[in-house]
């Protein structure tokens, strides 16, 4: 700890008690060395660094000392503790039972690894902490050589004259405590109530979140997360306990010809008081001065500070320059209609959104986020299969660079090029530096931090998955993908338990989640509850109208020796292959349920050869040992190149 007058004091909040050692014999001496620990029952110690069974009295050993080394390094990071309470009944159990807000939550330069190495030290179960501090610190000394390698330096400066502590870069970005500025747009209201102007009131809702997202000191919740309220009439005071924000903008949207009134209001959780209103009747060719202005009056109503240079909200001209933009009114109605349909994520608005896209990169070829809208609709495509992988991730990678070339400081943009990298080049690193990029450049880009977990897939670095992943939750904790790739995660990790919780909160959120119902089954099959998955399967196969779930329900039926009905969801798979692509790797999956490992590889060599986006986590797919044990096996985790 560092005194006001600048000297460095080290503290000790471990604990120990003494106990007679027979000092004639060796052994019995060393026992007793190792068997030194608080007695049962008793707790003792400073309350606010206490590990959970050390507050409840249980038996201590060098893992709760891990603990509260792990809560002395949140408070170093984030200038607070990560459990706390309002009386020491409160605080132990907020230390027992409650999870801390995640670093990137309050502190966005905070590199992921020393999150995650935060996150291993505050493990409830102390057997899933670190065991020991040498392999904490190894953590800490790559995390070291990481930081140092990309030139990254983060100090802590000591001004001794004038005894002031300067924050380390750790505290110059935003973070969110429960005293920031913190906001939810809500979905404007269309008052035309034609799907025409649906597209563009969804428009202008996304246009003020992504220039507020761009404020100094303030935290925005993310797009996924309001628009869960679209269609609803939430209170204020519910939005802001979702979402916890502390004011929350809503507003109308109605257009006469090329006349145009929009409407918007800050409103104070707290109280439920306006703090802001203003009503703007414009033309259509104002929108982006009335969308600045919004921006504006909020950041200004809210007293936070509007950010300088390139991400300045000083109208079209600056954001012209960096490719967020279009002067073109009609390319940029163009772009709203594309991310509208893209929005809707079913193959048909997918194609929507392209033609949209397209339509706005030919009114405006320096359009850079319309490309950037390209990139993301073939990367969908690519991944689910609706097209074939080699081809969709061509035009999704070819999209995204050209976004780059435009303005090399989108984040979205170098997100999607990390996307197309990771799941058709297979190339790990590549892929690993466009992510870090994205999240550099926005921290509170959600996306960003989700598809960086799938990079953690093919590493094998299961915890990093969940922790990423987790950190994208964090910011838009009402996304169902979000929440659903979490709890995938979490079954990769083998935390069943966990992965189960997730799902039956994701189920709350929206109980229509396809991808919910599939990890279920997964789930039920580890779990060796095999009628269950095959109940969870075939629901999924029913909701996604026989796009997800065929090579899982086959696998099951087969691996529980139903291998009559395994092979009539090959038959199945086989027939509907004749009208629209299916993925080998399906296939592969049913035969090895059936033990028929030749023809399993035969699929799998095709998978490699399509670019099948699973196989970035083939090695976590449920391969009998049969054939593990195949040298063919190693083949194919070569051709995709897994380390």
């Amino acid at each position: 700890m560092i005194r006001p007058n600048g000297l460095v004091k080290i503290l000790d909040f471990g604990l120990a008690k003494l106990t007679e050692i027979d000092h004639s014999n060796f052994f019995s001496e060393a026992e007793t060395l190792h068997n030194i620990k608080t007695d049962p029952g008793t707790i003792v110690g400073t309350t606010n660094y206490m590990s959970p069974e050390q507050a409840r009295g249980h038996d201590v050993d060098a893992r709760s000392d891990i603990f509260s080394f792990g809560i002395v390094l949140y408070e170093m990071i984030t200038v607070r503790r990560p459990f706390q309470g309002a009386t020491k009944t409160d605080l132990i159990l907020a230390i027992v039972s409650k999870d801390p807000e995640p670093i990137s939550s309050q502190c966005e330069d905070a590199p992921p690894d020393l999150e995650r190495i935060i996150n291993k030290s505050l493990r409830k179960d102390k057997s899933a902490r670190y065991q020991t501090a040498a392999d904490l610190l190894l953590d800490l000394q790559k995390l070291k050589k990481t930081i140092e390698s990309t030139g990254i330096k983060k100090s802590l400066e000591t001004d001794l004259s004038s005894s002031e502590i300067k924050t380390s870069i750790f505290h110059q970005q935003t973070f969110k405590t429960e005293n920031s500025p913190s906001v939810a747009v809500l979905p404007f209201n269309n008052l035309n109530r034609d799907e025409e102007s649906e597209f563009f009131s969804e428009g202008i809702t996304e246009d003020i979140i992504s220039a507020l997202a761009k404020v100094e000191g303030l935290y925005v919740a993310s797009r996924g997360s309001v628009f869960q309220y679209k269609g609803r009439q939430p209170t204020v005071s519910q939005v802001g306990a979702d979402l916890k924000v502390s004011a929350v903008v809503e507003g109308s949207v109605r257009r006469f010809g090329n006349r145009l009134r929009v409407v918007a209001e800050l409103v104070n959780v707290a109280d439920g008081y306006q703090i802001w209103s203003e009503k703007y009747d414009r033309t259509m060719e104002d929108i982006f001065e009335i969308q600045d202005d919004i921006s504006r009056s909020i950041a200004e109503a809210l007293k936070v500070k509007l950010m300088s240079g390139r991400t300045a909200m000083t109208g079209i001209s600056s954001n012209r320059r960096s490719g967020n933009r279009s002067s073109n009114i009609e390319a940029h109605q163009s772009y709203l209609k594309g991310r509208f349909y893209w929005n809707r994520r079913t193959w048909e608005s997918l194609r929507l959104g392209i033609e949209h896209f397209s339509q706005a990169i030919d009114k405006d070829p320096i359009f850079a986020m319309a490309y950037v809208g390209m990139a993301d609709s073939y990367n969908l495509l690519g991944y689910y299969h609706e097209r074939l992988p080699k081809q969709a991730y061509l035009k999704a990678k070819s999209a995204a660079m050209k976004a780059l070339e435009i303005d090399d400081m989108i984040p979205e943009a170098h997100a999607s090029l990390g996307y197309s990298i990771l799941f058709y080049d297979w190339d790990w690193p590549a892929s690993q530096k466009e992510y870090i990029k994205a999240i550099e450049l926005n921290p509170n880009y959600a996306s960003a931090h989700q598809w960086y977990g799938w990079y953690f897939f093919a590493t094998g670095e299961l915890d990093k998955a969940v922790d990423s992943i987790r950190s994208a939750q964090q910011i838009d904790p009402l996304s169902p993908v979000i929440n659903g790739h979490l709890s995938l995660s979490l079954l990769h990790a083998g935390r069943l338990d966990e992965a189960e919780a997730e799902l039956n909160q994701t189920l709350e959120i929206n109980s229509g989640f396809v991808l919910t119902f599939l990890v279920f089954g997964m789930l039920s099959y580890y779990r060796k509850e095999y009628d269950k998955s095959i109940e969870y399967l075939q629901k999924t196969i029913e909701m996604s109208e026989e796009k997800l779930g065929m090579g899982w329900l086959g696998f099951v039926y087969g691996i529980s020796g139903k291998q009559d009905m395994a092979q009539n969801v090959l038959d199945r798979l086989t027939k509907i292959g004749e009208s629209r692509n299916i993925s080998p790797l399906d296939k592969a999956l049913i035969y090895a349920g059936l033990g028929n490992n030749d023809k399993s590889f035969e699929c799998l060599r095709q998978s490699v050869s399509d670019r099948v986006s699973d196989l970035v986590r083939f090695k976590l797919l449920p391969w009998p040992d049969s054939m593990q044990s195949d040298p063919r096996y190693q083949e194919i985790i070569s051709l995709i190149g897994l380390p």
